[in-house]
């Protein structure tokens, strides 16, 4: 699947936007090295606005380039995790694979939506 990247390179004061696979195929499109470079990749807004995973509206995230190397060789040899947690009351929701990134993503928990909603947490379907 391909991303939507855009890349600024600090050095030498340019940017560059494009689709790739992964943040490494981006920088090897433009023959920049890590170093020098802030990554994003743009997040489409989820297509049901009422699904609690998806309750961001899309837009573009930051990739911390200063790990990014190591970021990038993980990602080839070992599993990474995020841990996932309420943005709201900080209760651990799960885990899910990092995809050669780790850290912590927020959510929302079901005591909070419904607390900020007046309503039920939607039914994932199934998930």
């Amino acid at each position: 699947m391909m991303d939507l990247y855009r890349i600024n390179n600090i050095k030498i004061q340019t940017w560059w936007e494009d689709l790739a696979d992964s943040p490494q195929a981006a920088l090897d499109l433009t023959g920049w090295p890590a170093a020098d470079c802030l990554i994003k990749v743009f997040i489409p807004p989820h297509p049901n606005p009422s699904y609690p995973g998806g309750l961001h509206h899309g837009g573009w995230r930051k990739i911390q380039h200063n790990s990014l190397q190591e970021r990038l060789s993980l990602r080839e040899t070992e599993m990474t995790v995020i841990k996932i947690v309420c943005a709201w009351c900080g209760k651990d929701l799960g885990e899910k694979d990092g995809e050669g990134i780790s850290g912590i993503s927020h959510s929302i928990c079901p005591a909070c939506y419904k607390e900020l909603t007046g309503k039920a947490l939607p039914d994932k379907g199934g998930s």
